[in-house]
């Protein structure tokens, strides 16, 4: 089978290669305690057994935040808990180097049947619901979480009734400016359609000043991240800020957005309590 070969929808979860992680985990670890002064809070909160682990998405191409996230997750659990992750089909279907790299890291592709295959197999699955819509969001909108409307996650987390664990980073998107999220451009290029994308950004960074497109990147400013996990949301249980949810509600678009409200609330306090503590952007 040829290298550009649709890979089939489902990948057994499992198939990662061990010193891979490690390898990639010494780099990213180094990174962020050098270059990014990066700090990991509230691993406490992660709940024991299956769970989808909802990130918001900065960075542009360079999500350093996820990387730095992850691999914390790795000291973590001693790698002993591994941490799978849906990637965008860019990088899973249309470049063969890099979806082989990733899925040696426990990346596969956004699916529907990936998700229901790796958390009924018990596993962490980390989303990031805004994708590219999202990781291009103009600099003024650093510390927001816009995923967009996107609630795949939340028909996920209602069907399977596994607990949703909130994740937001702070400083990913001070590693350069984004002027504009480009959809329109994006659009009239048709790389909506043809790969979808959704976004042809306008980029302020060095050493080029000016940047068009998702590629090439500006080199990443030495902005402070900051990852928090916040407490769990057990849709299929009543709490203080939502009624109680149930699978069949997966089927309901009024109940999915209900739902998808709640997370992004939660989130987005989670966002606002860092963003009081930022005292000035790249800094911290």
């Amino acid at each position: 089978m040829g290298p550009w070969i649709d890979p089939p929808d489902t990948d057994p979860p499992g198939q990662t290669d061990a010193q891979a992680i490690r390898d990639v985990v010494r780099v990213v670890r180094a990174l962020g305690k050098y270059y990014f002064r990066f700090e990991a809070r509230g691993f406490e909160h992660v709940p024991q057994g299956p769970t989808l682990v909802v990130a918001n998405h900065s960075g542009g191409k360079i999500p350093i935040d996820t990387f730095l996230f992850a691999a914390s997750w790795c000291d973590h659990y001693d790698f002993q808990r591994p941490l799978y992750a849906l990637a965008h089909e860019v990088l899973t279907r249309y470049v063969p180097v890099i979806r082989d790299s990733l899925r040696r890291l426990g990346a596969v592709k956004a699916s529907w049947d990936n998700a229901r295959l790796l958390l009924g197999s018990g596993n962490a699955l980390l989303v990031l619901p805004g994708g590219d819509y999202e990781t291009y969001r103009p600099y003024q909108d650093r510390n927001r979480i816009d995923f967009g409307g996107r609630t795949g996650f939340v028909r996920i987390a209602l069907e399977t009734g596994v607990p949703i664990t909130p994740v937001v980073c702070i400083g990913g998107h001070e590693l350069f400016v984004i002027v504009r999220r480009g959809q329109r451009i994006a659009r009239w290029l048709g790389l909506d359609k043809l790969l979808r994308f959704n976004a042809f950004p306008i980029i302020l960074g060095f050493p080029g000043l000016l940047y068009f497109g998702p590629v090439p990147s500006p080199w990443p400013m030495p902005a402070r991240i900051v990852a928090r996990v916040l407490e769990p949301i057990t849709l299929n249980r009543k709490e203080a800020d939502h009624p109680r949810f149930r699978p069949a509600d997966a089927l309901n678009p009024v109940r999915v957005r209900e739902a998808y409200d709640v997370v992004i609330a939660r989130m987005q306090r989670g966002m606002d309590e860092l963003a009081a503590e930022r005292r000035y952007p790249i800094i911290g």
